[in-house]
């Protein structure tokens, strides 16, 4: 079975898709005000990109999506000077990985 590749930027948004199905799967009224958004914007049309930009439901659907459930395990961040963070001291250069979703959970 030969299956077509996927692109890198595929590879992003693909898992990124599923979660926004699956969050607007959870919750029937977010559901219902993105399909009526996509319904008026492109009735019967394949989305094209203008319109994709005026859908302003579905991009909050994906950011939020993005915002639980990041693409990446984890981010690098990189202190420019020196600092302290709760009891924590961080000198100049000093790096530390933080967790991709430890920043945002869901209530």
């Amino acid at each position: 079975m030969n299956r077509p590749s996927r692109t890198r930027l595929g590879r992003f948004f693909e898992p990124a898709a599923v979660w926004c199905f699956m969050l607007l799967a959870a919750n029937p009224d977010w559901q219902a005000l993105v399909r009526k958004e996509v319904v008026e914007i492109c009735p019967g049309r394949t989305p094209d990109a203008d319109m994709i930009r005026k859908m302003k439901q579905m991009t909050m659907v994906f950011h939020e999506s993005l915002r639980l459930y990041p693409p990446v395990a984890a981010v690098s961040r990189v202190a420019f000077r020196g600092h302290e963070i709760e009891r924590n001291s961080f000198s100049e250069g000093a790096e530390r990985m933080d967790p991709g979703g430890g920043t945002a959970h869901r209530p």
